[in-house]
Parts: structure tokens; C-alpha cells; sequence
């Protein structure tokens, strides 16, 4: 009940997206909630460290509390797809290759976690690290028509439709059937409608397709999508290709 009356509260204050870190990822995915980005883990062992190569600018320590940080992290955030802009951001780390390789002399093993869907092997020269991947945050849309409204769809030279019944196990304004309007300049929009419609997605594919993490061809080949081929393509279509990045944890 409280996550319901939480969910509520968000709707009336226009927030449209909740994520959070799962005590149980099964118990949240009951609720509607599914996994977003990944966490990779990784160890580079000092004779794998990057070559030092020339790069304009330098190296200074700042307070992490200080201004430099949130200037720096907010425009990272401003242009990178999922990540949580926030007044106090809290960066736990913040790796610079350069003045790593630049004390190799001091480092046997270095450890950190990236938030892309991009692992870390294929950079340097010695690929040969160890990496461990596995699920971090989730996420559910609170609102979906409202979510739509906001949401950048790919433009195209026509507009597309689709009609299907959303499933949601809380939010009744996620409940029932909708026709999806996209334009052709990418603007969506999200109608209840009383027509039949045999296509049907649960919330939390809905999420995780439009957050980007798994791409619709995917999830209707493992049955998380129950839709024809040309929807499938549509989706395919007018969906960016961005992977969430999420690294803060709360």
C-alpha cells in the first residue's frame, strides 16, 4: 500500500518515471517495476592500464561537496540517456585514465563499476580483464499517457499506430486498452480507446523498452510482447537506440 500511495503522490506531481535499487528484483517486478541498466564490475591489473596519450586540460583535486563536481556532473548528465539529474549528486568515483596510468607504478589491481551496455575489454590494448555483469536499477512508468506525452520518439515520414492492452498491477491509469498515436515529427500520444485488441504488453516491458535497456524484437522473441511482426518493426523504428545510465544509488 505505501508504494501504491507513493506511486499516486508521484502522479499528482507530474513525475512519471519512479526507479530505484531492488532489495528483490522478483518481489518489485510483481509490482510493476523492471530492470533498467546493468552494473559492470571490472579488475585491470597494472600491466593493462591504458598507455598515457596526450589530452589537453589537467588534473586537479576538488572537494567532492564543491561546486566543480555538480558542474561537471550535471553536464554529463544533461546529454547522456537515463542518467538522474539531482541537486546533490553523490559521485562515489570519477576515473581519469591518464592520472590512473600516470601512478601505475603504485597500482597493483584497479577495481570500479561502469553503467553502460559498453564493456570495458574491447579499450584497451590487453583486453584480457575480468568483467562481471549484472542487473542494478529499476524502474516503472507511473503514468503511462502522460509519460507519452514527454516521450522523444524517432521521426519518420509517416505517422504510425498501434492498438494494444496495457497490463499494470497497480496503477489503474495504466490499466486497459490504448491506441498509441506517434507523429511524424516524433511526438506520441497515448488514448484509451473501447476497441478489441488481441496485441497486449505488460508495464514493465513497456518500461524497459522505452528506457531503452532491451530492444522490442528482442522481448517479443522471448514472449514479453505479444503483437505481429509489422508492430514489432514499428516499435523497432521509431524507438532510440540508448541504453540507460544509471549510477546512483538511493
Amino acid at each position: 500500500m505505501d508504494q501504491y500511495n507513493a506511486l499516486l503522490n508521484m502522479q499528482k506531481k507530474g513525475q512519471h518515471i519512479c526507479s530505484l535499487y531492488p532489495h528483490s528484483i522478483p518481489y518489485y517486478r510483481r509490482k510493476g517495476w523492471e530492470i533498467v541498466p546493468d552494473k559492470i564490475t571490472y579488475g585491470i591489473k597494472q600491466h593493462q592500464l591504458p598507455r598515457p596519450c596526450p589530452a589537453p586540460g589537467d588534473v586537479r583535486r576538488v572537494k567532492i561537496e564543491g561546486p566543480e563536481f555538480k558542474r561537471a556532473y550535471e553536464r554529463y548528465a544533461l546529454r547522456t540517456h537515463g542518467a538522474v539529474l539531482r541537486d546533490e549528486p553523490a559521485w562515489n568515483e570519477y576515473w581519469l585514465w591518464n592520472f590512473v596510468s600516470a601512478h601505475f607504478s603504485m597500482i597493483h589491481l584497479v577495481k570500479g563499476d561502469i553503467y553502460t551496455n559498453e564493456p570495458l575489454a574491447f579499450l584497451p590494448e590487453d583486453a584480457s580483464i575480468k568483467e562481471e555483469i549484472s542487473p542494478y536499477y529499476m524502474a516503472r512508468i507511473v503514468d503511462f499517457p502522460a509519460f507519452i506525452a514527454q516521450y522523444p520518439f524517432k521521426k519518420d515520414s509517416v505517422d504510425r499506430m498501434w492498438l494494444f492492452t496495457l497490463e499494470d498491477p497497480m496503477m489503474k491509469c495504466n490499466q486497459g486498452t490504448f491506441l498509441l498515436k506517434i507523429s511524424r515529427d516524433g511526438r506520441g500520444e497515448a488514448v484509451r480507446s473501447n476497441a478489441r485488441s488481441a496485441d497486449r504488453i505488460s508495464i514493465q516491458t513497456m518500461t524497459t523498452i522505452l528506457m531503452g535497456y532491451k530492444r522490442p524484437d528482442y522481448l517479443a522473441k522471448i514472449e514479453r510482447i505479444r503483437a505481429p511482426e509489422s508492430v514489432i518493426d514499428l516499435l523497432e523504428d521509431s524507438i532510440e537506440q540508448q541504453v540507460p545510465y544509471i549510477s546512483d544509488y538511493f
